[in-house]
């Protein structure tokens, strides 16, 4: 049996009342971006128990659930370990909402002659028309692949569709929607947009009552608000490694592996960047800083006083990026990974030109926001030095020491043994990943996991 036909199948048998609303026709066979689905009769506590329930039979975890609006959740499940790009993101909508504009398309119009296709429902041809034209309406966005769809949907039953849509819409928006039909010209949407949207203005204040933007403005407040805030679905992990360990790489295949559990992955160098690089305000020669550093004991060391200047300067950047830039990609549900972090400089000053004395990174230490997961990527130094000639072997022998005592003085950090093969490594980083998300959902939704973060 199919992923998806276990998954309807377990929808189907809770009860729930519901029709997918678009790209259902590649289902069950292939899993689209997200699944739209339209439900009534049902609250949060049983949209939970109902998302339990697939993760637990289907073997899947959960990474992510997120409010997004009046009784709209999106649940996020994957595997404990994907190879590639794994996404199972089910959205639940009360009804269509969008920027102040409500109940476009409530839940009853939408389910009320719903049909059985494949294994799931979806609603009737009439309604998928009318949902078609107000979502493409409110997102401003009407394709060759739209039309080819609504046109088939239309010619279906013309004589029926034409009464209703003039019923729904009006004569003028009916008028151009016939006219996209038979000629195909999408520019016409975009030339009489105001045509379209208009009619599904009056419709939203059709389907809205006073107490029902109280009821929607209220929730917002003392829900979404406050769980994008407090329980942020982002996360931020820092890579840190001897040259050698193999950072770049095990970055690049994460984003991949990971891509499924979270809405975007932001890569970051060495710092949150909220502050520019102190070179930029050079008034004779404004240089950027680099990303890539080839020879990183090749380079002359600044003074003394330029290096105090420096160190104090990124240690504000590194304090406040956190709080304005990387706690907002978190709120924003993405996973921000950092290729080294503050924590190098306890073991390689050198490296970025600074002539301090070795306390000086120990001192500042507790100043600083720690990453969900700090990885240290840790290696024999003959393997490293053989992958990566850039720092002596002598230099490799005591920087793994010295990482290893890193991690033991930082909090959330893991080692990981790059000696092994690289999936080997890119598949204990993710499992490290997902597993984190899983313990934080698993605690706002009030359910333990097992080590591999499996529901119990």
């Amino acid at each position: 049996m199919l992923l998806l036909e276990k998954v309807f199948k377990i929808i189907n048998e809770s009860g729930l009342d519901y029709c997918v609303q678009n790209k259902y026709e590649m289902m069950p066979e292939t899993i689209p971006s997200d699944i739209d689905m339209m439900y009534r009769g049902a609250d949060e506590a049983f949209l939970d128990s109902l998302v339990k329930k697939i993760a637990k039979e289907c073997q899947l975890i959960i990474v992510q659930k997120i409010v997004q609006g009046y009784y709209q959740f999106s649940y996020m499940l994957t595997y404990p370990c994907p190879k590639e790009k794994f996404q199972l993101l089910l959205d639940f909508y009360g009804s269509i909402t969008w920027k102040g504009i409500y109940q476009m398309m409530p839940a009853d119009d939408m389910i009320a002659d719903k049909r059985f296709y494949k294994c799931f429902y979806v609603p009737s041809n009439y309604v998928e028309q009318k949902y078609m034209w107000i979502r493409r309406t409110i997102k401003h966005d009407l394709d060759d692949e739209h039309i080819s769809i609504v046109r088939g949907l239309f010619e279906k039953e013309k004589e029926e569709s034409v009464k209703k849509l003039t019923t729904d819409f009006g004569v003028d928006m009916t008028k151009r929607i016939l006219e996209i039909i038979k000629t195909g010209d999408k520019q016409i949407f975009y030339d009489h947009y105001d045509d379209f949207l208009k009619p599904i203005k009056v419709i939203a204040a059709r389907n809205t009552t006073l107490g029902k933007r109280i009821s929607s403005y209220w929730y917002k407040a003392s829900r979404v608000v406050p769980q994008r805030l407090i329980c942020t679905c982002g996360l931020s992990v820092a890579f840190l490694s001897p040259d050698g360990g193999g950072k770049s790489t095990i970055i690049n295949r994460i984003e991949e592996t990971c891509a499924g559990s979270f809405c975007g992955i932001k890569y970051i160098y060495t710092r949150p960047h909220l502050l520019k690089n102190l070179g930029a305000y050079n008034p004779v020669k404004p240089h950027d800083e680099g990303t890539d550093n080839p020879n990183p004991h090749g380079k002359k060391l600044h003074g003394k006083f330029k290096s105090w200047i420096r160190f104090l300067y990124y240690i504000t950047d590194y304090i406040l990026g956190t709080v304005v830039k990387i706690y907002q990609m978190k709120v924003m549900k993405h996973l921000v990974v950092f290729d080294r972090y503050y924590y190098d400089y306890l073991v390689d000053l050198q490296r970025y030109q600074y002539d301090l004395p070795k306390w000086a990174p120990k001192v500042f230490l507790k100043l600083i926001p720690t990453p969900d997961i700090v990885f240290i990527l840790d290696g024999d130094p003959e393997n490293l030095y053989a992958r990566k000639k850039e720092l002596t072997l002598e230099e490799l022998k005591y920087q793994v020491v010295a990482y290893r005592k890193v991690a033991q003085t930082v909090g959330n950090s893991q080692i990981i043994d790059v000696n092994q093969g690289i999936e080997d490594v890119v598949a204990d980083v993710t499992k490290s990943i997902i597993l984190k998300k899983a313990k934080k959902v698993a605690k706002q939704m009030n359910f333990k996991i097992d080590e591999n973060g499996y529901i119990i």
